[in-house]
């Protein structure tokens, strides 16, 4: 449980420092250029990963993105935790896993999202449709299910 604790402080204190610093790296008309550039090529004035509208020199950049690569460190084994446990209450919901069992599912929660990423890098696009999807049953098929319920 202590562990827990510090990892949940852990994670509160790395999306603390994102949002500050990157609150602040955002000020300013520092991205005229990059801004100016990024709509005569894509069509959209900000980047789909907004740390690429920084400067490769800038120091504050590279302080973000170390913040950024500390975030995910700090939260992803949270995420996993959690994907494998659903996972496992899904495939067997008593006995406890088998070895191999335990080692297919954390090499497929890994890989997966990894080579979607490596295949498709427009991030911004994957949760455009996960948003439409999770929205669709939100407002249609949930609250039907629920009054067909009651």
């Amino acid at each position: 449980m202590r562990d827990l604790v510090i990892g949940y402080i852990l994670v509160l204190l790395s999306y603390l420092c994102c949002g500050v610093f990157g609150y602040f790296g955002f000020m300013g008309t520092m991205f005229k250029k990059v801004q100016e550039t990024n709509l005569a090529a894509t069509g959209n004035v900000l980047s789909q990963n907004t740390l690429f509208m920084f400067e490769a020199t800038d120091p504050l950049a590279f302080f973000l993105r170390l913040l950024v690569f500390l975030l995910i460190f700090t939260s992803y084994p949270f995420v996993h935790l959690l994907v494998r446990r659903l996972v496992f209450i899904l495939l067997n919901k008593h006995d406890p896993p088998s070895n191999s069992l335990w080692i297919l599912v954390n090499f497929l929660i890994i890989v997966l999202p990894t080579v979607v990423s490596i295949l498709y890098p427009k991030v911004g696009s994957i949760l455009g449709y996960i948003g439409a999807i999770a929205g669709f049953f939100a407002i249609y098929t949930i609250p039907t299910v629920l009054h067909l319920k009651i």
